[in-house]
C-alpha cells in the first residue's frame, strides 16, 4: 500500500525521548524553585525571629542565637548573630552590626 500516511516506529521513538527529555529539565527546574522557595521561607522567618527578640517579644523557641564579637581596625566592634535552627543546626541567617 504505497499512499499509506502515518510515523514510522523511529519517529515516534524519537519524539518520546524528546518529550522525555523536556518534562525532566522542567521537573528538575520546578525542584531547584521549591527548593529555593523553602530557603527563602526559612530566612524570613529566622528573620523575624531575630526582630521578635531584639523588640522583647515572644518569639518561640525554633531557633537559638550565637553571638560572636570581634575588633576591626579603627576602634569598630563587628556583632555577628548566628540564627540557628535548633532541630538541624543548620544556620539560616546570619546578622552583623558594626559598633563604635
Amino acid at each position: 500500500m504505497a499512499g499509506e500516511r502515518g510515523f514510522t516506529l523511529l519517529e515516534v521513538l524519537v519524539a518520546l525521548v524528546i518529550l522525555s527529555v523536556s518534562v525532566t529539565v522542567i521537573l528538575n527546574i520546578q525542584s531547584n524553585q521549591i527548593g529555593r522557595i523553602h530557603q527563602q521561607y526559612n530566612r524570613l522567618d529566622a528573620l523575624l525571629y531575630y526582630k521578635k527578640v531584639l523588640a522583647g517579644l515572644p518569639a518561640g523557641d525554633r531557633y537559638t542565637i550565637k553571638t560572636t564579637k570581634k575588633d576591626l581596625p579603627y576602634g569598630i566592634k563587628e556583632v555577628e548573630n548566628k540564627i540557628i535552627d535548633r532541630k538541624t543546626g543548620e544556620v539560616h541567617l546570619i546578622y552583623r552590626t558594626y559598633e563604635k
